[in-house]
């Protein structure tokens, strides 16, 4: 059976529209809903049965000025009644998600969409503008916009304080 390509396009514009608007603030999301989802990997493997699509070596998930790059980028769909909602998205491997001058970089991502939480682990780096913080891990309540980053935590802040 081949994979209904609009199905896919949906499962794609829902994981970057909450992705990566869960990396930063909501007031740097004044996206287009219509804008259009540009994806690249050196591999696809589309996973009807487990309602998953991988993106292998190289990924690469970008809309407007949202981009999302890993070495290895799962996006998990579910089905609610009869439509197919976003689930999870797994990324691994220098994971690199940026939107302006806000960018948040790890080695492993997981976003579930029920609760609104993003987990980056392994070696994490928050910038903005020229302020940034590392941490082991950092937690993102994509509904509240609160990050909680964990130990060790240090960074620098660089500009002007109120």
């Amino acid at each position: 059976m081949l994979w209904d390509n609009s199905k896919w396009k949906k499962a794609v514009n829902k994981t970057l529209a909450i992705i990566l608007a869960s990396c930063f603030t909501a007031s740097t999301f004044a996206q287009d809903a219509n804008d259009v989802i540009n994806f690249s990997a050196d591999n696809m493997v589309i996973d009807e049965n487990a309602r998953a699509t991988e993106l292998q070596g190289n990924a690469v998930l970008s809309r407007g000025n949202l981009t999302m790059k890993a070495d290895i980028i799962i996006v998990h769909t579910k089905l609610v009644g009869e439509t197919e909602a976003f689930d999870f998205m797994e990324g691994t491997g220098n994971i690199h998600a940026k939107s302006g001058d806000q960018t948040i970089t790890s080695n492993k991502l997981i976003y579930t969409a029920d609760n609104e939480t993003a987990i980056f682990t392994e070696n994490v780096e928050v910038k903005k503008g020229k302020s940034i913080a590392k941490a082991n891990k950092a937690v993102l309540d994509a509904g509240t916009g609160i990050y909680t980053l964990s130990g060790p935590v240090k960074g620098v802040i660089s500009g002007k304080l109120p």
